[in-house]
């Protein structure tokens, strides 16, 4: 098994840059920068975190608000679009109706914008505040490997976690958010209808502010995120990294939630413009035997399929009004503490991925999390605020006074075998059997450690040998092949 320290951390392929590669001017010219650097984007993370804190008591009410809003400019347009079919002059004019539209426009990607950062702010998990504190013990000193073995892995797998983070965000943004999308497209419906059916809908240059400064953003801190790990050798760069990756993932979040909700912006406005302008002949490309051709037929069946689909998606609206303000008027004295907890699983979530887990962390988010768990159930916590931290230490002690001269690596090396074995025997055994309860989960944690003798050799793999999944026929049920790959 390869040693824990040695554990290549590197992503995107790259090798990391070799302190004797590269001048000391350039080294400390770079050092001397990044430190400014981190600060200032701290600093605006903060007051990032300060504007969107501001809308923390109106979020949770935001699905029921953009529900109030859709259901007064659909009543309103569908007013004016019935005036304009009826007298195409008395619509309000293309610029106007441009203007409207790219406000629309703006105050969606605000709010999208908005809602992503009030939920994946990196300055939310407080990382940059604490500070590494040096072990004081050995318990101490094994616990904190294990987390930087575990931290590790996180940097390694960090495609398939900036995907898992991704989807997440764009998961709960969407679902908070996606009512107002229904408002934007009957402004957009209203502006087409007063343009040649085969023309383009576009939004003045200024909608499109938000959608410039998140996109470049996405290409910085990609930038930055390479950068950084390169220079992963030379300094500590792990924060540095941690808010690059954080920005990217908020940054490809955003991209993803303004092709969905353009996507939904586009099939309900092209609906209802296909149907009122089915008899409008469109620049398709097709041969001159095709152009020749009488069109009715065909224009027909689409114009049956366009009326098909409109009638599905607007049942589809209604039904999600009412649903909105079924919940408003039966649910509200829940709504409040439900998006606490999503607050609470979100942070959690997105803390487990960040690759910065240490004691501090552990202990500070714990803190975080019982604190305004306390204050959403009645009573408060039964039990009061676990110390996790403190019983991970007791239970490794016991193993220390029984093992007083084990090898913390090689200690490590065997709690992680252990756990592998466990949760990938064909015996169906795990570390936590059936009907554990949460008070034997500490005991159960110290017998898996106890249950690692030090003494114990770890299996080596020939270098001819080839990994493999399957345990031999006559393999026992609860153990590996001694060829087995090890971690």
């Amino acid at each position: 098994m390869q040693k824990l320290s040695n554990f290549n951390s590197s992503i995107f392929g790259l090798k990391q840059i070799n302190l004797d590669e590269l001048p000391i001017g350039i080294i400390e010219s770079f050092k001397e920068k990044l430190d400014p650097l981190i600060a200032n984007l701290e600093s605006v993370l903060q007051k990032t975190g300060k504007v969107t804190s501001m809308t923390d008591y109106i979020i949770p009410y935001l699905p029921f608000i953009f529900a109030i809003i859709d259901l007064i400019v659909i009543i309103m347009y569908l007013g004016l679009i019935i005036s304009l079919i009826i007298n195409p002059k008395n619509g309000f004019g293309i610029p106007i109706s441009r203007e409207i539209y790219s406000s629309y426009y703006i105050i969606t990607s605000t709010i999208l914008c908005l809602l992503i950062f009030y939920f994946a702010n990196p300055v939310l998990n407080n990382i940059e505040k604490l500070k590494t504190t040096p072990t004081t013990s050995k318990a101490e000193e094994i616990i904190d490997k294990l987390l930087s073995f575990f931290n590790r892995i996180i940097s390694i797998s960090v495609v398939p976690v900036i995907i898992v983070e991704t989807i997440y965000i764009v998961l709960l943004v969407f679902i908070i958010s996606f009512m107002f999308v229904i408002s934007t497209a009957m402004v957009r419906t209203y502006f087409a209808l007063q343009c040649s059916y085969d023309q383009t809908i576009r939004a003045s240059w200024w909608a499109y502010l938000v959608d410039v400064i998140m996109y470049c953003l996405l290409f910085i801190s990609l930038v930055f995120w390479i950068i950084f790990e390169l220079f992963g050798n030379l300094f500590d760069t792990k924060r540095a990294i941690f808010y690059a990756r954080r920005l990217f993932v908020i940054t490809v979040a955003y991209y993803i939630l303004q092709v969905i909700f353009s996507s939904i912006e586009y099939a309900i406005s092209n609906n209802i413009v296909a149907i009122l302008k089915w008899k409008e002949p469109l620049n398709e490309c097709e041969s001159p035997a095709d152009k020749a051709k009488d069109k009715t037929p065909q224009n027909i069946f689409y114009y049956f399929l366009n009326i098909v689909l409109c009638f599905c998606i607007w049942v589809l609206i209604i039904i999600l009004i009412i649903g909105h303000f079924y919940v408003a008027m039966f649910f509200s004295i829940y709504i409040s503490k439900a998006k606490t907890i999503i607050q609470l699983v979100t942070q959690a979530f997105l803390f487990i991925f960040s690759g910065m887990i240490t004691l501090q962390s552990i202990e500070q988010q714990i803190k975080t999390i019982t604190e305004t768990a306390s204050s959403v159930i009645p009573g408060g916590l039964p039990k009061g605020t676990p110390d996790v931290v403190k019983m991970a230490k007791d239970e490794v002690t016991k193993v220390l006074d029984t093992n007083p001269d084990i090898d913390v690596e090689d200690f490590i090396k065997k709690v992680i075998e252990k756990g592998t074995k466990s949760l990938s025997n064909g015996s169906g055994e795990t570390l936590f059997p059936k009907n554990t309860t949460d008070r034997d989960i500490g005991t159960n944690i110290g017998s898996l450690i106890s249950a690692t003798k030090p003494t114990i050799k770890l299996p080596s793999i020939a270098p001819s040998s080839a990994p493999t999944n399957e345990l031999p026929p006559n393999a026992p049920t609860n153990e590996l092949p001694s060829n087995a790959p090890t971690i």
